[in-house]
This record gives C-alpha cells, sequence and structure tokens, in this order.
C-alpha cells in the first residue's frame, strides 16, 4: 500500500498573510513560495520543541522567513502528522517571531495553553 500526503492550511493563515502584505508585499510573496515549496516537498522546516516561554512544539517545525539586519523576522509553523500511511502537514501559523507572536498565535489555533 502507498503511502498518502496530505496539505492543509488554517484558515486564519489567509488573514496572517494579508496582514503582512499591507506591510510588506515582497515578504507576502515569499511566504507564499515558501508555503508552495512546503506543498511540493521541496522545503522541510527545522524542528521545533517545548519552548520554554511558550510551550510543546514537538509535533511541529519552523521555517525562516524575511531577513533584518542578517537575522529571519518571520516564521511559518507547521504541524506534522506521520503514522506510515498517511502524512499530513498543516501550517498553523505564519507571522513576526518579535514577542513570540507567531508561536503564541499557533498555540492559540492549536488549543494549547502556554506554559507557566
Amino acid at each position: 500500500m502507498g503511502r498518502y500526503r496530505q496539505f492543509r492550511i488554517n484558515p486564519e493563515v489567509a488573514e496572517d498573510i494579508r496582514s503582512i502584505r499591507r506591510h510588506d508585499e515582497k515578504l507576502a510573496i515569499l511566504i507564499l513560495q515558501k508555503i508552495a515549496d512546503l506543498k511540493a516537498g521541496r522545503i522541510l522546516g527545522e524542528p521545533l520543541a517545548v519552548l520554554p516561554a511558550t510551550g510543546d512544539f514537538a509535533d511541529c517545525r519552523k521555517i525562516y522567513v524575511g531577513l533584518e539586519h542578517g537575522r529571519p523576522t518571520h516564521r511559518i509553523v507547521y504541524q506534522e502528522h506521520d503514522d506510515g500511511v498517511v502524512e499530513l502537514i498543516e501550517v498553523i501559523a505564519v507571522g513576526e517571531r518579535e514577542a513570540l507572536s507567531v508561536y503564541l498565535d499557533a498555540l492559540r489555533r492549536l488549543g494549547r495553553r502556554p506554559e507557566s
């Protein structure tokens, strides 16, 4: 039996990208290109874990996007499930890394609570 790959995007991600686009059209286009590359399997994000200031992201990965002073400013956070038959990738949040905003949005969308 073959493996199946599913790709989803959380509905709130569209508003994340619209908000970014209002400030930086080029960055929004770059984010859309990265999401397309992720969907096509051309890129793979870096694994996340339990982040001290946020919470458990052990089943998630991040992709760095945007540069300011040589450092990436934004992240694409996605969740990954693979049971050996179906691989599911779902983009959870896109946003600024500053003040952990993208991670807090992702936690809320995953129905998880921040660590104390």
